[in-house]
């Protein structure tokens, strides 16, 4: 058996990718991308990839929307 092959089956590296994926479940990835990810690079890598890379942005509830200021149209101020 491969020295690779030994590593990557190895429960401990399993557990690894999982919790990476764990860590990445709300992210724009989400748990299977990372938990793959870090499955075919390394946990360490992709945990490095978790902290550089920022929040999935979160969507604003449209009863929130309806507070905000319309912006203006342009052409209506405008003369001429």
């Amino acid at each position: 058996m491969s020295l690779w092959l030994h590593i990557v089956t190895h429960p401990a590296y399993l557990l690894a990718c999982v919790l990476v994926g764990v860590a990445g479940r709300k992210r724009r990835t989400g748990f299977f991308g990372y938990t793959v990810m870090s499955f075919l690079l390394t946990p360490l890598f992709t945990l490095f990839v978790l902290y550089v890379g920022g929040e999935k942005p979160r969507p604003v509830p449209d009863d929130l929307l309806d507070d905000l200021p319309q912006p203006r149209d342009a052409k209506a101020g405008r003369k001429g």
